[in-house]
């Protein structure tokens, strides 16, 4: 279990195994807490203790994160790499940030999950990572902060009240007006009656409209050696030059996607671009071989999750395996996610006392492409191509269960498949036994008795492999949904 942590206190606990170590983490809200894992664990173990301290399901959406010290640049916390050899000779301090930024964020099934993507909005908001438009807009979001903080507005505003409004860090410091704070105060009396969990579900609604959410922004240059921004999001890649939008490429409409030395890379098809009537590749310099990099990563993680139904799977390392083609996104994508959201048995709902939200908040300073796009919306009314173990249970072997009980479904085609393989073994044995005699009887001479011979165990071992094959390739698919 992770243990809270004043935040002005930045010295971690020593724990008591020297095999271990404590790992501080800075949640949303700006709260920390710590963990104790193995010196020598993986992502996935840190990573699992933290979703599970926090009660969060969908935990694809998340990943935890460091700063370096010298240009303070993020780097995500890959959960199948070992984490002393990610951070190096940097403190186990770690940030649980939204890593990819839902479609459609109030459509999220987990509670908790959806608490957490609303904390990390306001979070990128107030730090200025989130850029609003203007000043109504800032205002109209801390409406909905204030009502979910403070509750109904009341009829005449007391001095208790005006402070709250002041104090309890509604916009950024930029817009922090006494014209924003009126407008704010209109505003939150227009929502009276409001539930908290339907004003979480308004600021989430107008978030996903702001024109850089859930945009990943690097610095580069052009080939002019002008100086723009190169955005990773969930639609694809877009390029701004002076806070205005120069080119959107959407993943439908890129070829490949790489990186060489200090350039990043785009191809793209034919009559993308004004003007050129056959395909393009763009470069963008990145100020280093790592930053290019770590921008063509987030890139495909960002087009293997909300893209493929599932992610490909990672190739062997070999001698000759060199380059880009080792990286692959490893985890759940968003349709697999969207899935396994649907096999909840009950709603958890999360505790949004106004106290864990008023806590102070932290600054935070070559693949070939498939034409897949799939919005959560889309998500709900699809036909899945692909049928689930259960569906296979309920039209085939128990016409009448019901579809929603999914690990009984499960349950009763993994012990049809038992049987089935039980009885193919058994004929098989029989059949091959039989087929000895009949050969030995055609080559003994008379008189002689004939001698049953039983069939090698190399043979059995061999046929057992190719059937457990089988079975593998027929439950791949189907298993890599859940």
């Amino acid at each position: 279990m992770g243990t809270v942590r004043d935040p002005g206190d930045t010295k971690p606990t020593q724990p008591r195994d020297p095999k271990m170590q404590v790992a501080r983490i800075l949640l949303p809200d700006g709260v920390y807490k710590e963990f104790e894992v193995n010196k020598t664990a993986e992502g996935d173990v840190l990573f699992t203790q933290v979703t599970q301290n926090l009660s969060i399901e969908e935990r694809e959406y998340f990943s935890l994160c460091f700063y370096d010290n010298v240009e303070g640049v993020r780097h995500w916390l890959y959960n199948d790499k070992v984490i002393a050899k990610q951070i190096k000779s940097l403190p186990w301090e770690f940030s649980f940030e939204v890593k990819f930024y839902p479609t459609t964020p109030t459509t999220i099934v987990d509670d908790h999950a959806r608490y957490f993507v609303f904390l990390q909005l306001r979070r990128d908001i107030l730090t200025g990572r989130l850029p609003v438009a203007n000043a109504d807009t800032h205002a109209l979001l801390g409406s909905f902060v204030a009502q979910m903080e403070f509750g109904d507005a009341p009829s005449h505003i007391s001095t208790d009240y005006e402070k709250f409004i002041t104090d309890s860090k509604l916009v950024p410091s930029s817009h922090a007006t006494p014209e924003t704070f009126k407008k704010i105060a209109e505003l939150h009396r227009e929502l009276r009656g409001q539930s908290t969990g339907e004003t979480e579900i308004m600021f989430l609604d107008h978030c996903k409209h702001l024109p850089l959410y859930g945009i990943h922004i690097f610095k580069a240059t052009d080939k002019d050696k002008k100086s723009v921004d190169v955005g990773i999001g969930a639609a694809g890649v877009n390029i701004y030059q002076d806070e205005q939008v120069a080119h959107i490429f959407n993943w439908q409409n890129i070829i490949k996607i790489g990186y060489k030395r200090t350039y990043f890379s785009v191809k793209v098809k034919a009559g993308v671009l004004e003007n050129v009537k056959d395909e393009k590749t763009l470069y963008y310099k990145l100020p280093s071989y790592v930053a290019a990099k770590r921008v063509w990563k987030c890139a495909v993680e960002h087009h293997t999750f909300f893209r493929l139904i599932q992610p490909e799977e990672k190739p062997h390392k070999g001698f000759f395996n060199f380059g880009s083609q080792r990286f692959r996104y490893q985890g759940r994508t968003q349709f697999q996610t969207k899935i396994a959201s649907q096999m909840f048995d009950k709603p958890s709902t999360v505790d949004r006392a106004p106290s864990a939200m008023s806590q102070p908040i932290a600054s935070a300073e070559d693949q070939k492409l498939q034409t897949l796009n799939l919005t959560d919306s889309e998500l709900e009314q699809r036909q899945f191509e692909v049928s689930s173990v259960s569906d296979i249970a309920c039209l085939f072997f128990v016409p009448n269960f019901p579809k929603e009980s999914m690990h009984v479904g499960i349950l009763i085609v993994a012990l049809f498949c038992v049987l089935f393989y039980v009885l193919f073994i058994y004929l098989t044995t029989k059949l091959t036994a039989f087929s000895h005699i009949k050969n030995q009887k055609k080559t003994t001479n008379f008189g002689e008795k004939t001698r049953f011979k039983k069939p090698s165990s190399t043979y059995i071992y061999t046929l057992n492999f190719h059937v457990f094959r089988i079975f593998y390739r027929i439950f791949s698919i189907p298993s890599s949904l859940f």
